[in-house]
């Protein structure tokens, strides 16, 4: 029978050396935008994400993408929680922050994020997601972004 317990451990697992680590991940993929008709460039998009785990199972993220189809910017901040399976984990997550569209205006965003990860010889970091950012007020239109990464953490 196979079985996954979704819970904290009592003590530091043996890959985080039991002392909090920061990783820095670059992120790149694809990006689906709900107003099409308003966005012309590349479906694509290119980001950077830096994390503090407090634990295996507990991140915290600042990112910043830039969306080549809408010319947005993102500065997304939130949690990330991870399942303490190693070296394969599920991750779900939600950011928050302001996105900066291209006719200079700003709105509060929202991004949940769900997707996996891998780490390969303990500081190697592989990741595919995905992540809707959300503008909240005027329409500026969703933007899906399927999301993969490469980082290190230290």
């Amino acid at each position: 029978m196979l079985g996954l317990s979704i819970a904290a451990p009592a003590q530091s697992s043996p890959q985080t050396g039991g002392a909090p680590h920061f990783s820095l991940a670059f992120d790149w993929g694809a990006v689906i935008e709900s107003d099409t008709g308003r966005y012309n460039g590349a479906p694509l998009f290119l980001g950077l994400t830096a994390s503090y785990w407090t634990t295996d199972w507990f991140l915290l993220d600042a990112s910043a993408n830039y969306l080549l189809s809408s010319k947005k910017f993102d500065l997304l901040f939130g949690p990330r929680f991870r399942t303490v399976t190693y070296p394969f984990s599920f991750a779900v997550g939600l950011k928050a922050g302001p996105i900066f569209f291209n006719d200079n205006s700003v709105r509060f965003g929202i991004s949940p994020q769900v997707g996996f990860d891998l780490i390969l010889e303990g500081h190697v970091l592989l990741g595919l997601s995905y992540a809707p950012d959300i503008p909240l007020g005027d329409s500026g239109g969703v933007s899906h972004r399927i999301l993969m990464g490469v980082g290190y953490r230290f």
